[in-house]
């Protein structure tokens, strides 16, 4: 899935991105993710005057080479099929290709560039349920993420979508904090956690100018089936970096999918590869 992506210094200017500054918070992850390409994610003002962070993100094709580090290294699926928006199976054209890193077969992207399908169609074309998940949520499951050094919980800050955003303030941050936000979503229980990871490349490479800097890595965070893909993106002129995990939770209560979106300018790719490797190392997910 793709969450929303959160350009995060509440105290920097108002820089590159544009949130939403006249509409609430969207009462779903679906309506957000549907809006993703149409409104560039980005920090705007809020009614109250304070700034909101929203969280989607972009690399640069110029930090390709750091950021193919910061993909997740743990092994999955490799088939080489997808489906499309009412779950029906499709298959990439061409031979798999073998080689000694046994590496998995690309996502396949249904649809046409700038409208590929994602979890948001998904969801929508077979009438799934979906709620909103937030901290301390009796039941929810119980999501932990990693704070090294120089980063700090985004507090009020933090979207009224998003379960929890981290914001860095380290000595590196400049006029732009790079930011971490994580959405969680519970699905109604004809939702298929396969279908969730092979959707959750369509998101990012709708945005406006997207460039992949891997096309994608199905993993695993804290033990949970998860998907990763970094890349780059014009923000109004501004070629930003994001790394988008999707994680499918299946805890005995239900289907959950999370989103950790991390967000960042261009000259911050060791930043975004250092906290990109703690939240896969380090993310714990626990039941509620």
């Amino acid at each position: 899935m793709v969450l929303p992506v959160i350009p995060a210094d509440p105290a920097a200017h108002g820089g590159p991105g544009v949130g939403r500054p006249s509409a609430p918070p969207p009462p779903s992850y679906s309506q957000l993710a549907a809006d993703i390409g149409k409104t560039p994610p980005g920090r705007g003002q809020s009614s109250g005057g304070k700034t909101k962070i929203w969280v989607i993100g972009g690399a640069i094709a110029a930090v390709i080479v750091v950021l193919l580090g910061v993909v997740l290294v743990n092994s999955g699926d490799d088939s080489s099929g997808s489906s499309d928006a009412s779950g029906t199976s499709t298959q990439s054209s061409g031979a798999e290709t073998t080689s000694s890193s046994h590496k998995p077969a690309p996502p396949v992207l249904v649809g046409t560039p700038g409208n590929y399908q994602t979890i948001a169609t998904y969801l929508k074309s077979n009438n799934i349920p979906e709620v909103l998940v937030h901290r301390n949520e009796p039941g929810a499951p119980v999501v932990t993420m990693p704070m090294p050094p120089g980063w700090a919980d985004a507090g009020p800050q933090t979207p009224a979508f998003a379960y929890q955003s981290i914001v860095y303030n380290g000595p590196s941050a400049g006029n732009y904090r790079p930011s971490a936000t994580a959405l969680i979503s519970r699905l109604g229980p004809n939702a298929d956690a396969q279908k969730i990871l092979d959707f959750a490349p369509g998101e990012l490479n709708n945005l406006p100018g997207f460039t992949a800097t891997d096309t994608g890595t199905p993993g695993t965070v804290d033990g949970h089936k998860s998907f990763q893909i970094a890349g780059s993106w014009n923000s109004n002129g501004v070629t930003k970096l994001i790394t988008q995990n999707t994680v499918v939770i299946q805890d005995g209560t239900g289907l959950y999918v999370m989103q950790i979106n991390i967000d960042g300018v261009a000259d911050q790719a060791e930043i975004i590869k250092q906290i990109t490797e703690a939240i896969d190392r380090d993310t714990k997910i626990a039941s509620g």
